[in-house]
């Protein structure tokens, strides 16, 4: 199962990004963030793609950080505390930087980093 579902509609221009874990609520993992970041890279180059709607699978859009994730700094190096804020520092770029507009299909529980994504 894909963590990100990616669907392009040709004929009104569409791209539509669904975050894909329901069961977790779309939790921000290093692994959503990083299928989010490159999903929308390739769109981002995309000339076919006229704006993007945003959503998530299930109930809730986003409940945020991944909280067993959020916990590894404690046994983690500096450097990689490090990596891991610039991993999702470059999501949110990627959004703020997207050059179509950017739809948010919001619904139920949006919380933490979730609130960086609406």
């Amino acid at each position: 199962m894909s963590i990100i579902k990616v669907k392009k509609t040709k004929e009104n221009k569409l791209a539509h990004l669904e975050l894909n874990l329901p069961k977790k609520r779309n939790i921000l993992s290093v692994q959503m963030i990083q299928a989010l970041t490159d999903s929308l890279e390739r769109l981002s180059q995309d000339s076919q793609v006229h704006a993007l709607i945003l959503s998530g699978a299930g109930e809730h859009f986003c409940a945020g950080g991944d909280l067993r994730w959020m916990r590894l700094p404690e046994n983690s190096s500096d450097l990689e505390n490090i990596n891991q804020v610039k991993l999702l520092s470059r999501l949110f770029n990627k959004l703020a930087k997207f050059p179509c507009p950017i739809i948010g299909d919001i619904k139920g529980a949006v919380f933490g980093g979730g609130l960086g994504e609406a």
